[in-house]
């Protein structure tokens, strides 16, 4: 290989190197560029046949043999291609860490099955916002599984808007809003399988510190004795439900957007209470909506009698009278 400078990305591609770089796998071209490794190391391993994410994982037996042995097998070691020895080292070290999270990225999650995966209308949703450094945001009825259950299955229409003075059509699907607890949390392994599907894409951002452990703890502890679990008012399904906020991104995401606000149920003297978001009212019976309604009908009263209604009718309208003639014989103006 001829000697080229050391160019590194955000810089252009030097022509010579142009078409040995493109033969390299989207998800690694974005991981080399993520660590700004050099364009002539980026070549070298497109020319020596390791252009997926699985061929830098298993190149070399571990991350610390890529750091020594890497400078040699691709060509940037102390006076070759115009590298020096601090510029090779620094190198190498980028070469550790890019090793090690395809590595992470390879090895420790294993693929979910497809009824956890996302639709494709979804997918690609997630996808263009995870393009823009954003998370986003879905409602329930609009996160779909590529193999929904009976019940799950979306209805498809298409909606039509203009970009740039052309019109374009875009695929809509639309499920039903998840009625049971189990439907709940497969909508939820859904949800994070795609977004960690989608982050894992764009490494180069930053303010995704999401990982599936994180994701895990979280969840576990919703569905947990904390939440879901907890004795002796256990939520049913229609509660933990109701807690879900029109999307269930967790909380603790570092930098990312809360979209998930928790319903709890609280034993009072009379009243059970539930807290919706910021907002804490009484629990109401409303056909499994949140809405206001009758109270449940273990905590109802009696209606009172109509002997009951008119006595009070009577004396309130006594009082009244009362008051009137009282103000007439004062000649109140």
């Amino acid at each position: 290989m001829a000697a080229v400078a050391p160019v590194r990305p955000p810089k252009e591609i030097p022509a010579d190197l142009k078409e040995k770089v493109e033969t390299l796998h989207n998800s690694a071209q974005v991981l080399f560029v993520s660590k700004q490794i050099p364009w002539i190391i980026q070549a070298q391993m497109a020319e020596d046949g390791y252009v997926t994410m699985e061929d830098l994982a298993c190149r070399w037996v571990s991350a610390q043999k890529a750091r020594e042995e890497g400078p040699k097998d691709l060509k940037f070691k102390d006076g070759e291609n115009g590298f020096d020895k601090a510029i090779s080292d620094f190198f190498a070290m980028r070469l550790y860490q890019a090793v090690l999270q395809a590595r992470s990225l390879i090895h420790s999650v294993p693929k979910p099955c497809l009824e956890y995966q996302g639709s494709d209308s979804f997918l690609k949703k997630q996808f263009r916002y995870c393009a823009k450094g954003e998370i986003g945001f879905f409602a329930p009825k609009h996160i779909v599984s590529a193999l929904p259950e009976e019940g799950e299955r979306p209805t498809k229409s298409h909606r039509k808007f203009t970009v740039d003075g052309f019109q374009k059509e875009e695929e809509e699907e639309e499920r039903a809003n998840p009625q049971t607890r189990r439907q709940l949390e497969r909508m939820h392994t859904v949800f994070r399988n795609n977004l960690l599907m989608c982050t894992m894409a764009f490494p180069q951002f930053q303010q995704f510190d999401i990982t599936k452990s994180g994701l895990d703890e979280w969840y576990d502890w919703f569905y947990g004795p904390s939440i879901a679990g907890r004795r002796p008012t256990n939520p049913g399904g229609s509660e933990l439900i109701a807690c879900n906020r029109q999307g269930p991104c967790p909380g603790g995401l570092g930098s990312t957007v809360d979209h998930t606000c928790l319903q709890t149920t609280v034993d009072t003297e009379k009243t059970v209470m539930v807290r919706l978001g910021f907002k804490i009212r009484p629990l109401r019976d409303g056909g499994g909506k949140p809405s206001p309604g009758r109270s449940p009908p273990p905590m109802r009263k009696p209606a009172p009698s109509l002997v009951e209604l008119g006595k009070k009718i009577i004396g309130l309208a006594n009082t009244v009278g009362d008051k009137v003639l009282e103000s007439i014989h004062r000649q109140d103006s």
